[in-house]
């Protein structure tokens, strides 16, 4: 869970960079190795981030499954 956590960033970094997916892939698996995500993650993730750059939380996504939390005046 941690090292994907890890590639979702390194993957929304790489978007920030302007990298295509094609140049992304081998960084990951440069970076990560046998832990790398598979080239299909990759490329869903790349989608993603680009679509969502700015807007996207590396921790809780729709592509998740889960709903980001949400801020409350509670202390």
């Amino acid at each position: 869970m941690q090292r994907s956590l890890e590639q979702r960033m390194a993957i929304k970094f790489c978007v920030k960079l302007e990298k295509s997916a094609a140049e992304t892939i081998p960084m990951l698996r440069k970076a990560f190795g046998v832990d790398c995500l598979s080239d299909r993650q990759i490329f869903r993730w790349h989608k993603a981030c680009e679509s969502l750059v700015g807007k996207m939380s590396t921790t809780r996504t729709a592509l998740d499954g889960h709903q980001p939390p949400v801020p409350t005046t509670i202390n």
